[in-house]
């Protein structure tokens, strides 16, 4: 499909970019071969993200990017206006942009939901200092997606919970207990939280429905093959020239007003002191997927879908407690991922692979609880 298109430098990374993502699922799929290793890797996840969110508070809290890079160190942080005086600043860490910050928080997090379920109080403890940490780091993100990913994969790893009958009364009241916690976190940022879901879009959500539509138009014109990777964008503007002299009407208090070639919005970025036009794909990865690589393409990816589905739910099977709980949280990381997946931009290795790192516990979970059905032992104490 990257031929029939035609070859374009974004099409060329995309393609690089595919087989940077295979090569790493195929490894990182067979490098967990123990529960000890299991374990040791959902430490170190658990130190990543304790580490991303102190980044991340003091982020917020100084109002300005932290970063190893001078090209990013000292920027300011994205903000919402929500039409008032005053401005949400979206803090982020290391990860790059706010959204994939809030991602990796999101995809990191949910299986350390496991940690609560083991007998030393020592990783007990650890995971609620992270789970905490995290939850607070995810809010002052102000990702509305990954808020959405986080509460559905909470209500997932409940309600299997309940319904295998996994929980003792005091884990349950426990349970309660970290429900009012949260309630009074949320209350805490209620103001702001409300003021994100109601007013601060900016006009986000109405660019992501004209760029839907845009993804639909190219499957449309292009069913089989798609318009190539990497050609979203540019299939468009090669056949609709952008007008770059036509004079545009701007509403008062407004430098700027975005342009749009049907359903796909022109904006402008300034980057090192120029400014550039840009516009992005789809927020939606299958609609994506779709349109760069037709029907074929969209078939392979919901293929690829289906098969971690089914290894996700065989992982249910398993008879040791603790790989159950990882599983459990397979689960609700599958969902999230699927919640990611209808909101989010997958456009680089970044937010692509942060998803696949959980693909790739999953693969290697399967494995692992294949050997103990055959050994027929128990390979966590």
């Amino acid at each position: 499909m990257f031929l029939f298109c035609g070859p374009t430098g974004d099409g060329l990374m995309q393609v690089f970019m595919a087989i940077k993502t295979t090569l790493f699922l195929v490894v990182m799929s067979s490098v967990i071969r123990t529960s000890q290793e299991l374990k040791l890797v959902l430490v170190t996840m658990a130190v990543a993200v304790l580490i991303q969110s102190g980044i991340l508070s003091a982020s917020y809290v100084m109002k300005k990017t932290i970063g190893f890079s001078s090209k990013i160190a000292d920027t300011s942080l994205m903000e919402f206006s929500g039409g008032g005086a005053d401005s949400i600043h979206r803090a982020t860490g290391t990860v790059g942009h706010v959204n994939q910050q809030a991602m990796f928080h999101t995809f990191f997090t949910i299986p350390l939901a496991a940690l609560f379920m083991v007998k030393n109080w020592i990783w007990k403890g650890l995971s609620l200092a992270v789970v905490i940490a995290s939850c607070v780091a995810l809010i002052l993100t102000f990702s509305r997606a990954s808020w959405i990913s986080c509460g559905l994969a909470a209500a997932t790893i409940l309600f299997l919970a309940w319904k295998h009958n996994r929980m003792t009364h005091t884990a349950w009241l426990c349970v309660w207990f970290g429900g009012i916690f949260f309630i009074c976190l949320v209350g805490i940022f209620s103001p702001m939280i409300a003021k994100r879901l109601t007013k601060c879009d900016d006009g986000a959500s109405m660019s992501r429905v004209h760029i839907a539509l845009l993804a639909l138009e190219h499957i449309e014109r292009r069913p089989i093959t798609g318009v190539g990777p990497g050609n979203f964008i540019n299939s468009k503007v090669a056949e609709h020239p952008i007008r770059w002299a036509r004079s545009v009407w701007l509403p008062r208090g407004f430098v700027f007003r975005p342009q749009f070639i049907d359903d796909m919005e022109v904006s402008q970025v300034e980057l090192q002191e120029k400014w550039y036009y840009t516009s992005v794909p789809t927020h939606n990865r299958y609609l994506l997927v779709g349109a760069e690589l037709g029907i074929i393409g969209l078939g392979l990816f919901i293929w690829f879908q289906a098969g971690i589905w089914a290894a996700t739910v065989r992982l249910l099977k398993t008879k040791d407690s603790f790989l159950w709980w990882v599983a459990v949280t397979m689960v609700a990381g599958f969902f999230a991922c699927q919640t990611e997946f209808m909101f989010e931009l997958f456009y680089n290795d970044k937010t692509v692979l942060i998803p696949l790192f959980i693909n790739a516990v999953v693969l290697n979970l399967d494995r692992l609880i294949a050997s103990e059905t055959q050994g027929g032992l128990s390979v966590c104490s």
